[in-house]
């Protein structure tokens, strides 16, 4: 799905795969506002990387998705083949006005765990809302955000150029900036700051970022 208003631009990836998937990305979303890239996705590296490294840059922590019970999205059968491909088990086409537009989709996993997320975007803000239900122990949102400086106020996190505000129905268990990797360019990567917010039980989170 892709949904632009004005110089803002966010992108959610969902499963419809005519081909082997080459990442475990389910949901992703990418924001873009006038051209920089404030919530990122973490690149390739390099398909010759050891395999520690493509399993994280194809695997679920190197996007803007939830991962449940510490796993990928998929199972891995090697280094770049995943099974029991994610089917899209309902999706609402884009959905536009000037000043507002939205889209959502779902998935259920081999496991039984599911994720519905809706996106809408307006000129100054994205607001993400995430369904999740059916994981046995933990579920980890996360949010790849671009390098800055960030600091952790409450249920916010402030930068210079992004603010996130976060809400859930259930208690958080883990709300914290931790320290993640990108590869823009093939064999280079850098580092940049990762959102995680965990939880324990089927929970409704909802993210806003204004920007």
């Amino acid at each position: 799905h892709v949904l632009r208003i004005g110089k803002a631009l966010a992108v959610m990836r969902y499963p419809r795969f005519r081909f082997r998937p080459s990442h475990a990305d389910a949901l992703h979303v990418d924001l873009w506002l006038d051209g920089h890239n404030l919530l990122r996705d973490g690149g390739t590296l390099s398909y010759a990387a050891a395999a520690a490294d493509i399993a994280y840059y194809s695997g679920v922590a190197s996007h803007n998705t939830v991962q449940f019970d510490g796993r990928d999205q998929m199972p891995r059968l090697g280094r770049f083949l995943f099974g029991d491909w994610l089917k899209t088990k309902m999706s609402v086409p884009e959905g536009h006005t000037a000043h507002h537009a939205e889209a959502s989709s779902e998935y259920t996993d081999a496991e039984g765990a599911s994720h519905f997320r809706t996106v809408s975007l307006g000129r100054s803000y994205l607001h993400v809302k995430d369904s999740i239900r059916g994981f046995r122990d933990t579920a980890v949102l996360r949010w790849r955000l671009a390098p800055a400086k960030y600091r952790i106020e409450n249920d916010m996190v402030i930068g210079p150029k992004l603010r996130l505000k976060i809400g859930c129905n259930q208690p958080i268990k883990r709300f914290e900036l931790v320290g993640g990797f990108e590869s823009s360019d093939y064999f280079r990567q850098s580092a940049l700051p990762v959102l995680e917010i965990e939880v324990s039980d089927s929970c409704v989170i909802e993210t806003r970022c204004e920007f």
